[in-house]
């Protein structure tokens, strides 16, 4: 199965493990899906992590990893969507 998961969706996983949006990521994690996104994502999520809001919540380096860590499964999917390597752990 494939999803995409908007990018609050994803953060705000991040930013809170009790969240549905936790969930949602612990069984991307557990490979029960393959992670969709475009290739306008990583420049969003790089955007929204800089704002004081966001970075007051999440670390620096775990939002630097989903910009920055290259994926070696990244593939481009229909139109816009493309695997993503975000960090699994």
């Amino acid at each position: 199965m494939r999803l995409v998961v908007d990018t609050n969706v994803l953060l705000s996983a991040l930013m809170s493990a009790a969240s549905p949006s936790a969930r949602i990521l612990a069984l991307w994690r557990n490979r029960k899906f393959d992670l969709l996104t475009s290739a306008e994502q990583p420049e969003e999520i790089a955007r929204v992590t800089r704002y004081p809001k966001i970075r007051a919540r999440l670390p620096p380096a775990l939002a630097g990893r989903l910009v920055n860590r290259p994926s070696r499964r990244r593939h481009h999917h229909q139109r816009a969507a493309t695997r993503h390597g975000f960090p699994r752990s």
